[in-house]
């Protein structure tokens, strides 16, 4: 046994002492990578806790944030619907008005066409009254000429029958036109 002895004491390099040093050490090393570990283990265990905490926190902010979204939507979409419900009335007033106003426009159209053929006869009226106040004017004048020439003749003792007939010619050129 002698030899073994002398064989691990040339292998070691490090006396026994400083070896039981650096064991005791690197142990107390240990030791305080296992307390700080353990500090960890409970700070990431108090993490875990707080954030599944937060989290169904979280779950339940969101499914009533979901369930009042959902509330919201429908209201929206029933306020939608009335809308719609109101826009196709409106459409189909409009289709309505929309039928008037073609309709009205027809009858401008009859009315203006009327319109054109009343002053068409307007100015035939006219055209025609002017004949007439021509006619009455030349009219007014013959019976103003066959006056005077009767006052002339009241004052001669015998009116010569060929002046008398002229005057009746004349009477019935004025009375025919009268008549036209």
């Amino acid at each position: 046994m002698v030899n073994k002895n002398k064989k691990s004491e040339q292998q070691s390099t490090f006396p026994q002492n400083q070896v039981l040093t650096m064991l005791e050490s690197m142990n107390d090393g240990i030791e305080i990578i296992a307390e700080n570990q353990q500090g960890l283990k409970e700070d990431l265990n108090e993490f875990k806790i707080e954030t599944r905490k937060n989290f169904k926190e979280i779950r339940i902010d969101l499914s009533d944030f979901k369930i009042e979204t959902r509330k919201n939507f429908k209201k929206v979409n029933q306020h939608l619907k009335k809308h719609d419900k109101r826009f196709e009335q409106v459409d189909k007033r409009f289709e309505q008005v929309d039928k008037r106003f073609e309709q009205v426009d027809k009858r401008f159209e009859q009315v203006d066409k009327r319109f054109e053929q009343v002053d068409k006869r307007f100015e035939q009226v006219d055209k025609n009254f002017q004949k007439v106040f021509t006619s009455l004017a030349e009219i007014k004048q013959e019976v103003k000429d066959i006056k005077q020439e009767l006052n002339e003749m009241k004052n001669q003792p015998i009116i010569k029958r060929e002046e008398f007939e002229l005057l009746i010619k004349r009477v019935e050129r004025v009375e025919m036109s009268i008549e036209s």
